[in-house]
């Protein structure tokens, strides 16, 4: 494989795991272009205060084909236009947009595109996320837009078992397709980003991408900056329904845990 064929990648995950930072930090760097949902089955709102206006890519289901060219033909030309792009070039790419678009799997494999796999060990704090966001009515905060603030989010706790299980079982199932399917791939946690440098070097190494010593400055910050129990006004129920279950270590008062759910 050649260099720069190694520089072709996708980022595969799920919604709230912090992919949007990730691309925005990625593009920063010199040589490098990274965009965000192209398989998101809606056209993009383009105004002044999106982030991305400035070099934004039409997303697969605004672009135009010949009348007669069909799925597959049209993804793959999609694809083909879009890695054209000299230098590192690639998107981001949820897990329930590849289960609408198997063939992008068919293309990834053929093309040996990288994958970078971004998860969110602590699924507790994707529901958290999604559920700040629904209340807030904005998916990111921009540094010098107003933050979340006092907001306070209730959650189910009958319900939380069975969707904590699906975001896990969704996490495990991108795990298998990418061993299955033999592609370069590396898995990143949110978490392990926030922390310190390391794992974004790690991504940087992986995609052979000169990003220097420093992480570049991204324009978003933490939709949440408060702890758990003072965002989920329930928060003692939540604690009673993960008490004794694999998610138990989720919780921010038990971060003495390991994070790592059990295998089920």
């Amino acid at each position: 494989m050649s260099r720069e064929t190694g520089k072709k990648f996708v980022v595969l995950t799920s919604q709230r795991s912090g992919s949007t930072w990730l691309i925005s930090v990625l593009n920063q760097i010199e040589g490098v272009s990274a965009y965000g949902e192209l398989f998101l089955r809606r056209k993009s709102a383009r105004s002044e205060n999106q982030w991305d206006t400035d070099f934004a890519r039409p997303r697969f289901v605004e672009t135009e084909f010949p009348n007669l060219m069909k799925r597959p033909l049209t993804t793959f030309a999609y694809l083909n236009d879009l890695y054209h792009k000299p230098g590192a070039v690639g998107f981001k790419l949820m897990y329930s947009h590849m289960a609408k678009h198997p063939e992008l799997l068919a293309y990834f494999m053929l093309r040996r595109i990288r994958v970078v796999h971004l998860v969110r060990h602590n699924c507790l704090d994707v529901l958290i996320s999604r559920a700040v966001k629904r209340k807030m009515n904005r998916a990111h905060v921009i540094a010098g837009q107003p933050e979340a603030g006092e907001v306070q989010v209730e959650m189910n706790p009958e319900s939380l078992i069975r969707r904590l299980d699906t975001r896990t079982k969704k996490m495990m199932n991108a795990r298998k397709m990418l061993k299955w399917s033999g592609l370069p791939s590396i898995e990143v946690g949110y978490e392990d980003l926030t922390r310190d440098g390391t794992a974004f070097q790690n991504i940087c190494n992986f995609l052979s991408i000169n990003s220097g010593y420093e992480i570049p400055k991204s324009k978003f910050v933490k939709i949440r900056q408060r702890s758990q129990a003072e965002v989920i006004s329930n928060y003692a129920e939540i604690i009673e329904a993960l008490k004794g279950t694999p998610y138990e270590g989720f919780l921010e008062e038990r971060e003495d845990q390991s994070m790592q759910v059990k295998q089920f």
